[in-house]
C-alpha cells in the first residue's frame, strides 16, 4: 500500500482581524516577503523545510511578473517541484490605495495552491459559489490526482470562509458534494476556520487527523488547519502540528502520514 506525507500551511500572518476594505493591502503585505512589521519571509524555505510530498498551501500571492522576486512557486519549480496553483481574486485593482507603494509590486492574485514533485493530474477547480459575507469573489477548492505505486489519489486543497458559523458550514457543504464518489481514495487538507468537531459532524464519512491546535501560532486556540482522509479509502497514520523554518504565518502547519489503497473487503473480515 502506497503511502505519503502531506502537508497543510496557511501561508500569511494576520496582524489585525480584517475587514473587506482592506484585505487587498493586507495580503500584498504579507507575499510581497513584507510582514507587517517588515521582517522578511521566504516562503519557498517554509515549504522544503516541511519535507513532505505534497504540501497544500493557503493565501498564496502570485505576482504578474514571472521574474518578480515574490514568485516563490516558480522558485520552487526551478529546484523540480510541480505546482498548481487557483486564484481567488485579482489584486492589482487596489494598487495605489496608499500613497508611495509600488504599483508593480501590487499586480497579481491572491489564491490556493498544491505544491509536490510528484506529476500533478486531472487539475480541476471545484466551484463552490460565493459565500455570503466573503471578501473574495469566488473560492474554489483545488483538486489534483497523484499516483504512487501505480494507485491513485485525489488530494483537494481548500481554504474555507473565516464568518462563523454560516461560511465554514456552507463552504464545506457544497465541498462534500463536489467530491469524487464513494470507493475514490480523497484527501482534503487546508484552513477550514472550522474546530475539528465541526467539521467531523459536516464532512460525513471522513476523519480528521488530530494534530493539536494551530492558530493563532503565538497562542494556539483551535485546530482549525486539517488534514481530512474518506476513512473507508484513506488511512491518518500520524498528525503533528510543525513550524515550517523561519515562517512568520500565525498558523502551524499540519503534517500527516496517510495510505491508501488497500482492500476494504479484507479490511472488513480482518475486524
Amino acid at each position: 500500500m502506497p503511502q505519503i506525507v502531506i502537508a497543510t500551511f496557511n501561508t500569511a500572518r494576520s496582524g489585525r482581524t480584517p475587514q473587506n476594505k482592506d484585505v487587498v493591502d493586507r495580503v500584498i503585505e504579507f507575499f510581497m516577503g513584507e510582514q507587517i512589521k517588515g521582517s522578511p519571509y521566504d516562503v519557498a524555505r517554509a515549504v522544503r523545510s516541511l519535507e513532505a510530498e505534497i504540501i497544500h498551501l493557503q493565501e498564496v500571492w502570485v505576482p504578474d511578473d514571472a521574474n518578480s522576486g515574490g514568485n516563490f512557486l516558480r522558485n520552487l519549480h526551478e529546484e523540480g517541484y510541480n505546482f498548481e496553483f487557483e486564484p481567488f481574486a485579482r489584486l492589482g485593482h487596489m494598487s495605489d490605495r496608499k500613497p508611495g507603494r509600488d504599483p508593480e509590486r501590487t499586480t497579481g492574485s491572491i489564491g490556493i495552491a498544491i505544491v509536490s514533485k510528484f506529476p500533478l493530474l486531472n487539475r480541476s477547480a471545484l466551484d463552490l459559489r460565493h459565500v455570503n459575507r466573503d471578501p473574495f469573489p469566488k473560492r474554489p477548492a483545488l483538486a489534483v490526482t497523484i499516483e504512487k505505486d501505480g494507485v491513485p489519489l485525489t488530494t483537494v486543497c481548500v481554504h474555507a470562509p473565516r464568518y462563523l458559523p454560516v461560511g465554514p458550514i456552507t463552504y464545506l457543504r457544497r465541498l462534500h458534494q463536489k467530491l469524487p464518489p464513494r470507493g475514490t481514495p480523497v484527501v482534503v487538507a487546508g484552513d477550514l476556520n472550522f474546530p475539528r468537531w465541526a467539521t467531523r459532524a459536516t464532512m460525513r464519512g471522513f476523519v480528521s487527523g488530530a494534530a493539536g491546535r494551530t492558530f493563532l501560532a503565538q497562542d494556539p486556540l483551535l485546530q482549525i488547519d486539517q488534514v481530512l482522509a474518506r476513512k473507508r479509502d484513506v488511512r491518518i497514520l500520524g498528525t503533528e502540528a510543525v513550524t515550517p523554518l523561519g515562517s512568520r504565518s500565525d498558523h502551524f502547519a499540519v503534517k500527516a502520514q496517510i495510505e491508501w489503497g488497500f482492500d476494504r473487503r479484507l479490511k472488513r473480515r480482518a475486524s
